[in-house]
């Protein structure tokens, strides 16, 4: 008899920890965090950071508890940024008005999509909340992207990656959905 595939009892059985997003659907409103934080200029404390996710989750309350395991959609994020909106307006004194650019067609050449995403950036007070596929569905912030590179504020600890890992086809170890990404904007707020 072989014991070839058979765990070593005498080991202790190790595995990898689920980290946050491995089993909730809570990325829509990190992400939204930390745009917000990046528009913002400064790093939020926790009681602010907790303050502001209160203030998203109530954009999504109906949804609860199921938005905890399927997550959210297109219009959960167009909830959650316009009370996004109205929060940083109340409390930082500034807008973050949304767009989709790409709503009604993304270039189909990837060098075109990656050109465009670069050129949207490309002003000040500005990030791009995008939706990913493959291999897991996510969604996360864009704060720049170079020839070579992509640079995240991520709640799953992306930060920098290789532009040529990414796709908005087939192919690529991750894939960007090139429908989700929504342009969100700082705006200063008329005082008096």
């Amino acid at each position: 008899m072989t014991t070839k595939n058979k765990r070593d009892a005498s080991r202790p059985f190790r595995r990898d920890a689920w980290t946050q997003g491995g089993l909730d659907g809570m990325c829509g409103l990190y992400a939204t965090v930390n745009a917000v934080q990046h528009l913002r200029g400064k790093t939020l404390n926790e009681r602010d950071a907790i303050d502001l996710f209160k203030a998203l989750t109530d954009a999504v309350a109906k949804k609860f508890p199921a938005l905890l395991w399927e997550g959210t959609g297109m219009q959960d994020i167009r909830d959650i940024l316009d009370k996004a909106d109205q929060y940083a307006r109340d409390v930082y004194g500034f807008g973050v008005v949304r767009s989709e650019p790409l709503r009604r067609g993304a270039p189909k050449r990837a060098d075109h999509y990656w050109a465009r995403l670069d050129e949207l950036l490309k002003p000040p007070g500005r990030v791009l909340l995008v939706g990913l596929k493959e291999p897991w569905e996510h969604w996360t912030v864009l704060t720049d992207v170079t020839p070579r590179t992509l640079r995240f504020l991520d709640s799953i600890a992306i930060k920098v990656a290789r532009r040529a890992d990414f796709s908005i086809g087939e192919g690529g170890t991750h894939r960007i959905d090139p429908h989700q990404v929504f342009l969100l904007e700082r705006v200063e707020v008329e005082t008096g």
